[in-house]
């Protein structure tokens, strides 16, 4: 699975598609099975505790590292 950035045919398309990521560093899984979408003016926030991948996943959708799945 991966992630796609979409060039929008209609006001109503994703702009950015996470389908099913799962990114791992070795044998530490950072990521499992993420999926979002992000339209045209939203406000995106990845919350969550510090170690649960939050960077990681930002640094996959900007093509920094490649998922594992």
């Amino acid at each position: 699975m991966a992630f796609q950035v979409v060039r929008p045919v209609s006001a109503v398309a994703p702009l950015l598609v996470a389908d099913g990521v799962s990114l791992e560093y070795g044998a530490t899984r950072a990521t499992h099975d993420v999926s979002f979408n992000v339209y045209r003016g939203d406000r995106f926030v990845l919350l969550g505790p510090s170690g649960c991948g939050k960077s990681t996943l930002l640094k996959a959708a900007a093509g920094f590292i490649k998922p594992s799945a």
